[in-house]
C-alpha cells in the first residue's frame, strides 16, 4: 500500500511540474498584462503549489531528497512572492505574506542546523549555496515592511520579473536533477541558472521606463 501510494505521489508530482515547466512559458512569451499572461501566470502557481505539496508528502512520508525538495521550497516561495509582489505593488506584506516568509526562514535555518548534508545531499556546496540565496530572497521580503512606499512604487516591476524568472529558472533545474544523471551535476543546473540570469536582465532591461511618469 505505502509503495502504491508513494508511486501515486510522484505521478502527481512529476505531472504537475511537467505542467508548470509547460504553462510557464506562457508568462514569459505572452503580452504582459493581458488576460493570457495573468491567466497562465495563476495556473503556473497553483501547478507550483501541487508541486510543492508532494514534495513534502514525500520528504515526510517516503524518500527525503534535500537537494531537490530545497529547489521546490524555492521555486513555490519565489513564485509565491513574485504573484503576490503584482497584486501588492506599492502595499506592504500582509499576513500570508508574512507566513510565508515565516515558512521560508524556517526551511533555511533546517538546513544549516538540522539536517545531516553530508549524509544526505548529492552536493553539499550547492544545497548550502542553494540554501543562502533563498535566505537573500527571505531577508529582503522582511525589508518590505519598512522599505518606502516609493521604493516599493518604483520596484514592484523588477521585483516580479526577479521572482517569477527565478521560479521558473530553479523549476527547470529540479526537473534536471530528477531526470538527469548526476554526473551531469553541476552543469545541469549551472545552466538553467545561467538562461534564467539572462533572461531576468533582459525582461529588466525592456520595462527599465515602464514605471516612470509619463509626461
Amino acid at each position: 500500500m505505502k509503495e502504491t501510494l508513494h508511486q501515486i505521489n510522484i505521478i502527481t508530482h512529476i505531472t504537475f511540474g511537467s505542467l508548470a515547466i509547460l504553462v510557464g512559458f506562457w508568462p514569459l512569451v505572452s503580452e504582459k498584462g493581458k488576460r493570457i499572461h495573468n491567466l497562465s501566470g495563476r495556473i503556473y502557481l497553483c501547478c507550483v503549489g501541487v508541486v510543492l505539496l508532494t514534495a513534502l508528502c514525500g520528504a515526510l512520508f517516503f524518500e527525503f531528497r534535500p537537494f531537490l525538495f530545497l529547489l521546490t521550497v524555492m521555486v513555490f516561495y519565489t513564485s509565491f512572492v513574485g504573484y503576490r509582489t503584482l497584486k501588492l505593488k506599492e502595499r506592504r506584506p500582509t499576513f500570508i505574506d508574512g507566513f510565508v516568509q515565516f515558512l521560508g526562514l524556517i526551511t533555511v535555518l533546517a538546513y544549516f542546523f538540522v539536517f545531516d548534508i553530508d549524509k544526505a545531499a548529492m552536493s553539499k556546496p550547492v544545497v548550502y549555496f542553494t540554501s543562502v540565496i533563498l535566505l537573500a530572497h527571505v531577508i529582503y521580503d522582511f525589508g518590505k515592511y519598512f522599505y518606502s512606499t516609493e521604493y516599493l512604487r518604483k520596484s514592484w516591476l523588477n521585483d516580479h520579473i526577479i521572482r517569477i524568472i527565478s521560479s521558473f529558472g530553479g523549476l527547470i533545474c529540479a526537473a534536471a536533477g530528477n531526470v538527469l544523471d548526476e554526473s551531469y551535476q553541476p552543469y545541469s543546473q549551472l545552466v538553467p541558472s545561467v538562461v534564467g540570469y539572462l533572461l531576468i536582465a533582459y525582461f529588466v532591461y525592456k520595462y527599465r521606463y515602464y514605471l516612470r511618469p509619463k509626461l
